[in-house]
């Protein structure tokens, strides 16, 4: 029943954002759209945005090759698909554990759609992201560690699960240590191996090209110290530790392995938010490992169906409350998809409409349906920007003299991104939601031209852009 109502649930959250944006289907966030850009240009063999120049913007070695296999016409579709089903998946995984404490058959399928919607797990689904697949690899790991099951399916999860996000790599590792000393030395060390050769040997790839060895998405995130912030955002955090140290207290060894080392490294490296979905992996594999031994417990000491069955009501109704930054978002997602139709979308189109190349600070939609040169802003597309970023040298003078150089004409900013930006550029009008700002970055975007001529050009495309009813969009001319 728990994958049934998995799908429902979905079901109901993919017409509820379709209906925010006219009835496309249109992702929560600008980033997807970035993979699938690059998943686009992987199929015309190369590696990057723009043709002709390597770079690296995914945080996932393996997502947008998975991208690249889908045709065109359905490219779009495949994150909602994939993601769909590793949802489902993994909410079957968290009934599956809460079903091990002997509870009535409706409370595994209750409990683990309280804990899914806890964990923004629909939400993550319109993302359009790589994290739904990731969580769904962290969970299934969990539950057969739970259960004792280390099959082939177990050590093939347990070696993807770096190459869909880095950071996976505080649990592969650990886990693959634990596995080494106390059980079977050959098929961890195979998985874990494996898994980090191919790590290496994309580090490689990189270093080869003249890129940095880690993707630009990934040491874009080491601009900003992490630990307060995981810290203040999710103290629970420390809660779920104390009491896991608890419940193992007479296995303190195997606590360190799976639970301690890879909650640390979370705390010091990992990152969290941005819309909902950086922490969900780690919280999920927590949450995995609280079920169990709830339910362990009370199977331990006799108590008897009905209150087993209370016990893993208030476990799931607990965690299910515990992170309202994340269930909160499942919350605002339709609005984060509408915020990308009425913005990214619309600069896109006019873009396509203008000819021109045109710097961003939102890459992925413009990446994928402009059709122009993009120069990346932020850095994600661009090693040459994200170093100086890194050293924050983000002055006017700077981008205009890396605009001219890349014949960059226009620019489609948030003008607080940058607040030096160069007053040589002309501002010719502005993008604007109608709405509330959810998953944008601003509510505004500033459309600036770098000559006159282009300015000239820039404000036609924008005032027949205007005058459009169809655009979901209001468009300020200057």
């Amino acid at each position: 029943m728990a994958p049934v109502a998995a799908l429902l649930a979905l079901w109901a959250l993919v017409v509820a954002c379709m209906r925010q944006t006219g009835g496309m289907l249109v992702y929560s966030l600008d980033d997807p759209y970035i993979h699938l850009a690059l998943a686009k240009n992987i199929q015309q063999g190369s590696y990057g945005i723009n043709p002709g120049e390597w770079a690296s913007p995914s945080s996932s070695i393996a997502w947008p090759f998975l991208l690249a296999l889908a045709p065109a016409r359905m490219a779009e579709w495949l994150p909602l698909f994939i993601n769909g089903a590793a949802c489902v998946l993994t909410v079957w995984c968290l009934a599956r554990v809460i079903r091990r404490a002997g509870v009535p058959a409706w409370l595994p399928t209750v409990g683990a759609m309280a804990v899914a919607f806890g964990l923004n797990l629909f939400g993550l689904v319109m993302t359009g992201m790589e994290h739904s697949l990731q969580v769904l690899l962290v969970v299934f790991v969990a539950m057969r560690l739970i259960e004792q099951r280390h099959d082939a399916w177990f050590y093939v999860a347990l070696g993807l699960m770096p190459l869909i996000r880095y950071e996976c790599l505080a649990i592969s590792l650990p886990v693959g240590a634990y596995l080494w000393f106390t059980q079977d030395k050959v098929r961890p060390a195979v998985a874990v191996g494996l898994s980090l050769a191919i790590v290496v040997a994309f580090s490689a790839f990189l270093h080869a090209v003249g890129l940095p060895l880690l993707p630009s998405s990934v040491l874009a995130k080491t601009l900003e110290p992490p630990f307060m912030t995981n810290y203040t955002t999710h103290p629970t955090i420390v809660l779920m530790l104390a009491w896991l140290a608890y419940a193992w207290r007479d296995r303190l060894g195997q606590w360190v392995m799976l639970i301690g080392l890879p909650t640390l490294a979370f705390m010091l490296q990992g990152r969290v938010g941005w819309f909902g979905r950086y922490e969900v992996f780690i919280l999920g594999w927590l949450a995995m490992f609280v079920l169990a031994s709830v339910g362990d417990m009370v199977l331990k000491a006799a108590e008897g169906a009905a209150r087993s069955a209370w016990a893993m009501a208030l476990s799931s109704t607990a965690l299910a409350l515990a992170f309202p930054t994340l269930w909160q978002v499942t919350l605002q997602t339709p609005g984060g998809c509408q915020n990308v139709a009425q913005q990214q979308m619309v600069t896109a189109r006019i873009a396509r409409e203008l000819g021109m190349r045109v710097a961003v600070n939102d890459l992925g939609l413009m990446a994928l349906r402009s059709g122009q040169y993009v120069l990346d802003l932020a850095g994600l597309a661009s090693p040459e920007v994200l170093e100086v970023r890194r050293h924050g040298q983000m002055t006017g003078p700077w981008i205009d003299e890396l605009a001219a150089r890349k014949g960059v004409e226009v620019a489609f900013i948030y003008d607080k991104w940058f607040p030096q930006w160069s007053r040589e550029w002309i501002l010719v009008a502005s993008v604007e939601l109608l709405g509330p700002k959810v998953s944008a970055g601003e509510s505004s975007v500033q459309l600036y031209a770098r000559t006159p001529e282009a300015a000239a050009r820039l404000h036609a495309v924008a005032q027949s852009m205007a005058a459009d009813p169809n655009v979901p969009a209001t468009i300020r001319l200057y």
